[in-house]
């Protein structure tokens, strides 16, 4: 009851203030009503109709001797009672308000907001015709409906509506889900209230003032100019730019206004509505083209964390099968010991020593391929020791190619594991690709780490000098067969690289001389991202 009585007030309280500034050709008082009618439950309605019953009854008993008992008796039906079926029929049928949140927001149908606004303003200017054509003429008056006073009120309540509901349509999606205390975080990170602040309302200050002080055309010019800082806040920020902008200018061409019914202020309004209804619709697929493309963008950034951990969890289980390959060797080369033991005394000495030499290079195998998995120095000592003095450079020492790893700059080991197996195995690429088609004499392999702004990004560079070796030593290059396996690499050239880089959205540089080849890879560490 206590609920019933407060909207009760706070309506009629509400409904007093914006009647006083309320008149034939604006009417904000019918964006009032269309707003408490969108938001307020139904239950409460009754509560709403009592609160206009209120101040119609006090003004129809005051005018009841100067206008007739027919007039004071319909002026007692209040208009927002009349067009609840409408928007009852908008609200369960075509809703304007989807209470589903998409990114945290609240959405608005503004097509079925702008349909609905036009129905009831066609109906209230009705209500108010009607109300005209019971009226008893006072001394010296003749009261009729003409079209042009019928043309009035349409615009007015149509504009009225325009000025008040999209604001609070634009509060209920912002804000609706936001909580209080972040609130005032949200207004000051906002573009489109430092715009709106600083940009917007100025130039309609502006504009308002020489409109005021100009005279004949110079004062509609500068009527019909608040028209382009509200188009800009739209085109900038959707419907909720031309909500903000239209109310402005609104407002603005009132305050330019020198007679109540001048026909210059009715056309600007006119223009005005018109085009507040465009900027409207406009903004509104504005705003749904932005929803799309950051569903698009949060979709493409879904994809790549789904690869991002594909290709960690892939590496993942290289390690895990190079944990288990060391132990089986380490089995195995025990088991072979043990056995040559037991056999020693069956066994001629010479027959002994090949046995022995054979497990060695068996568990030499097991421990290459294990380590081509996942380098034994990465696991001890981390990246930086795996790159300076893991399997690349073994394998590239029994080639016969020099090798040289510098790490650069700083934020390298404070990066994510996944950067980090992207890298190494990026960089396994990378050598065997230059091996492979520069034949290079000198292997050169730069890191830099780089963070800055909350941001962690790695450049890789693999330089190959002295191109054409296989040239001058054909007899190393059988083995150049078998350097992809040993270092745990796919072979298949620059396009492995290349999608590694896209994964961690980053990019791939290949540079060539003569003599000489560099691979330039830049990754950045998702983990780090906005």
């Amino acid at each position: 009851m206590l609920r019933f009585l407060a909207v009760v007030a706070g309506y009629a309280l509400s409904y007093s203030l914006f009647r006083s500034v309320s008149f034939s050709h604006w009417i904000p008082l019918a964006g009032l009503r269309l707003v408490w009618l969108m938001f307020l439950p139904y239950r409460y309605w009754p509560a709403v109709v009592l609160g206009e019953v209120l101040p119609l009854a006090y003004t129809s008993i005051q005018c009841l001797e100067l206008y007739g008992t027919a007039w004071a008796a319909f002026n007692m039906l209040p208009p927002v009672m009349v067009v609840m079926p409408v928007v009852h029929w908008f609200r369960q049928r075509q809703p304007f308000l989807d209470r589903k949140q998409i990114d945290g927001k609240q959405s608005v149908d503004i097509g079925a907001f702008l349909q609905c606004s036009l129905i009831v303003s066609i109906i209230w200017s009705g209500v108010f015709l009607l109300s005209v054509g019971l009226m008893h003429a006072p001394p010296g008056e003749t009261p009729s409906v003409t079209s042009n006073l019928a043309s009035r009120y349409l615009l007015g309540n149509f504009l009225g509506i325009l000025a008040i509901a999209p604001l609070a349509l634009m509060a209920w999606e912002t804000l609706g889900t936001a909580r209080p205390h972040t609130l005032l975080q949200q207004l000051s990170t906002s573009r489109l209230a430092m715009e709106f602040v600083f940009l917007t309302v100025p130039v309609i200050a502006l504009l308002t003032w020489l409109g005021a002080d100009a005279a004949g055309d110079a004062r509609q010019v500068a009527r019909i100019a608040m028209f382009i800082p509200v188009a800009a806040l739209a085109l900038r920020h959707g419907w909720h730019g031309a909500a903000l902008g239209g109310f402005v200018a609104s407002v603005g061409i009132i305050l330019t206004m020198v007679a109540k019914r001048d026909p210059s202020v009715i056309q600007a309004q006119a223009l005005m509505a018109l085009a507040i209804t465009s900027f409207l619709l406009l903004g509104s697929r504005i705003a749904a083209q932005n929803k799309r493309e950051q569903a698009s963008q949060i979709d493409s950034k879904r994809a790549l964390e789904i690869a991002q951990q594909g290709f960690f969890l892939s590496e993942m289980r290289l390690r895990q099968a190079s944990f288990a390959l060391d132990h089986i060797g380490a089995s195995v080369q025990e088991a072979h010991n043990q056995l040559l033991g037991q056999l020693r005394y069956l066994l001629p000495a010479v027959d002994s020593r090949n046995h022995y030499r054979q497990a060695t290079a068996n568990q030499q195998r097991i421990y290459r391929l294990a380590d081509s998995m996942y380098p034994l120095a990465w696991r001890d000592r981390g990246l930086p020791a795996a790159l300076r003095a893991g399997s690349i450079a073994r394998t590239l020492d029994e080639i016969g190619i020099s090798y040289q790893c510098e790490i650069l700059g700083r934020g390298l080991s404070s990066m994510s594991p996944r950067l980090h197996a992207a890298l190494y195995r990026a960089a396994c690429e990378a050598v065997v690709y230059l091996v492979t088609q520069a034949h290079p004499n000198k292997v050169r392999m730069t890191i830099r780490g780089c963070e800055s702004q909350n941001r962690r990004w790695v450049v890789l560079q693999v330089d190959g000098v002295d191109a054409h070796y296989a040239a001058t030593n054909p007899a190393t290059s059988i083995e150049w067969e078998w350097l992809a396996p040993r270092l745990g690499a796919s072979g298949l050239g620059l396009d492995t690289i290349r999608d590694i880089a896209l994964i961690y959205a980053g990019t791939l540089r290949v540079r060539s001389t003569e003599k000489r080849v560099k691979i330039s890879l830049f990754l950045q560490d998702a983990d780090s991202a906005d």
